[in-house]
């Protein structure tokens, strides 16, 4: 079976790897109920619109918008594709994680330092005094009443931490991305697309490129290896063999 010999190759290209890193997108959290913009699992939705300003301007619409996405990471929790590369970092296959995703599952999963490129929806701030909040409870307050989340201190409204439409990706965290990337001499994909810039461009400053994603991405021809897999099945094969 040809997903059986490339998961082999993949464990034999980790064991001859000094430096490691994995890349994940939105295709490793769909088993854990949250879907994707572009994979098979896809959602159709709009958000264009969901700007900083428009956030800033017209607070309670954005919400709004968000309301699904919030109901939905709230609900998740990690699947055996987070729990087993916690594993591989802890065991020091992996040497470090970067991620697309902002439902902070691979914390939760006890992955312990994730470079969070495009936020996190459970860290917030004041967009007024940029006190920071832990968004937890003001997110579940918006779904259980539609109260919208809003500063103990000034009485401002409350933004999730996370990259909007337009926003630039959170400098500090980009620039230990790179620095991780440029060290890689192997770079797992799992999940993604690669079509959302600047976070496709990581994988390019990896000697070497492995991708596992249901269906094709922008960059399986520069892979050296691809494979058309679900992130579960690939972690706990990597998990079975490496850890």
């Amino acid at each position: 079976m040809q997903i059986a010999r490339d998961l082999a190759k993949l464990v034999e290209c980790l064991r001859a790897a000094n430096h490691a890193t994995v890349l994940t997108g939105a295709g490793i959290s769909t088993a854990s109920g949250i879907p994707d913009f572009r994979g098979i699992n896809r959602i159709n939705a709009d958000l264009s619109q969901l700007t900083s300003t428009f956030m800033r301007r017209q607070p309670a619409k954005a919400y709004e918008l968000l309301r699904p996405f919030i109901q939905t990471i709230l609900a998740a929790s990690p699947n055996a594709a987070h729990i087993g590369l916690a594993r591989l970092l802890a065991k020091g296959v992996l040497r470090g994680l970067m991620t697309q995703n902002i439902d902070g599952l691979h914390s939760r999963a006890g992955a312990g330092v994730v470079w969070e490129l495009h936020g996190n929806l459970y860290r917030g701030y004041c967009m007024e005094c940029r006190t920071e909040y832990d968004m937890n409870g003001p997110l579940a307050a918006f779904l259980q009443r539609g109260q919208i989340p809003t500063s103990a201190c000034c009485g401002a409204v409350l933004r999730p931490d996370v990259v909007f439409f337009g926003d630039k990706l959170p400098a500090e965290t980009w620039r230990h991305a790179e620095r991780l990337a440029s060290a890689s001499d192997l770079m797992l994909v799992i999940g993604s697309t690669l079509e959302v810039a600047p976070a496709c461009y990581l994988p390019e400053l990896s000697r070497e490129i492995a991708i596992i994603n249901l269906g094709p991405t922008a960059m399986d021809h520069k892979a050296t290896l691809k494979i058309e897999c679900d992130a579960i099945t690939a972690c706990e094969y990597m998990l079975r063999h490496l850890a």
